[in-house]
């Protein structure tokens, strides 16, 4: 009885471990969510824009993103997909939904499906300042800068480049296409709880995403992956041939399977 009590006993404080190392690894939280409260969530900035008066919307698809727009004319979409699941018609469509949308470090692909004059250039890091006419950049001052950069490729004489870290390199450029606003920025560290209280993040963030009353903070997940379906892949001729084998399992079964007698009274 010693040994299971043992056992028991160190059954109970593995669980106890795993708990706590699972609890530690899920308080993490999700990285620039505005229902997070974490050192890398922006439930801070969220709450101060809603006592700004700004109706701060959290979705996680395009649905309930769709379901979030009453007037687009007044509505900003925040777009944090760090799984870049949105292809680029989905990102034109959050574009005809809103007067101003905003992506945070987009990749290649949604670049160059909704802002071709702009390209990627690598990670960017240290205090970046103001050094253009956008007002949330000089209300602002400085920026904490790490996150990523961007190059402008395109001619258009209209589009905004601003916190420049050198070598032409930006990490906010602001663009107009088909009416609305298109915003690119980078600076992943100024939106988090833990820094958007250094140098002018604060400014900076409540500006760029205080412009409407009306604001939807979009984090797409994997139910919004663009890409071909498993049915999709799956070629005609399979679904044919899985019936054929349950038929063929069946006559088997027939076949070679046994029945039981009538059952029979013997003396023990």
């Amino acid at each position: 009885w010693r040994f299971w009590i043992i056992v028991g006993i160190v059954a109970i404080l593995i669980a106890l471990i795993t708990l706590a190392l699972t609890g530690a690894v899920g308080s993490a939280g999700q990285a620039l969510s505005p229902n997070d409260s974490s050192p890398q969530g922006s439930k801070a900035l969220a709450e101060v824009l809603r006592q700004q008066g700004v109706t701060v919307t959290a979705t996680d698809s395009m649905a309930t993103t769709r379901d979030a727009v009453m007037i687009p004319s007044n509505t900003t979409i925040f777009v944090v997909d760090d799984g870049h699941y949105l292809d680029g018609d989905q990102l034109r469509e959050l574009g005809r939904l809103s007067s101003h949308l905003i992506l945070m470090t987009p990749d290649f692909d949604q670049l160059d499906a909704l802002a071709p004059e702009v390209a990627l250039a690598g990670a960017v890091s240290g205090v970046l300042r103001s050094d253009c006419a956008l007002r949330p950049v000089t209300q602002a001052g400085s920026v904490t800068g790490t996150g990523s950069g961007f190059r402008n490729i395109g001619a258009d004489p209209d589009v905004i480049l601003c916190l420049g870290s050198g070598d032409e390199i930006y990490s906010l450029i602001q663009s107009t296409h088909a009416g609305t606003v298109i915003t690119v920025i980078g600076t992943t560290a100024a939106f988090s709880n833990q820094f958007v209280v250094n140098d002018g993040n604060a400014a900076f963030a409540l500006g760029l995403l205080g412009g409407t009353s009306n604001l939807v903070w979009m984090l797409p997940t994997i139910d919004d992956a663009a890409g071909p379906s498993a049915a999709d892949l799956t070629p005609a001729w399979v679904s044919a041939v899985i019936v054929l084998l349950l038929f063929a399992a069946i006559a088997a079964g027939f076949w070679r399977g046994r029945r039981f007698g009538p059952l029979v009274i013997e003396n023990l």
